[in-house]
């Protein structure tokens, strides 16, 4: 079972030396998985199967609305003090 296993997604035992640009090149990073044995043709879909897979996986929802709907806005404080202590720390923030 290991062999086939392994056949397919390739072996990762070994201790892992992580290559400059792997974690934004997608090209480096397709490399590095074939040079550990990764069978590419288990990722190679047909476009229909492929959005089927993104679907699945929940990929495919619209995103949700802006936080700004779901949180209200920040009241101004009540506490006079407060407020004159912030209204003190915008102004010298503008200088």
């Amino acid at each position: 079972m290991r062999g086939m296993v392994a056949d397919a997604v390739g072996d990762w035992r070994e201790a892992l030396a992580w290559q400059e640009g792997l974690f934004t090149d997608l090209a480096a990073r397709s490399n590095f998985y074939s040079g550990l044995g990764f069978n590419r043709a288990l990722t190679d879909f047909p476009p229909p199967a492929f959005e089927q897979a993104l679907g699945f996986a929940g990929l495919l929802r619209e995103p949700p609305e802006p936080i700004e709907r779901y949180t209200p806005l920040a009241q101004p404080p009540v506490d006079k003090r407060e407020r004159g202590f912030l209204e003190r720390l915008s102004r010298s923030a503008c200088r």
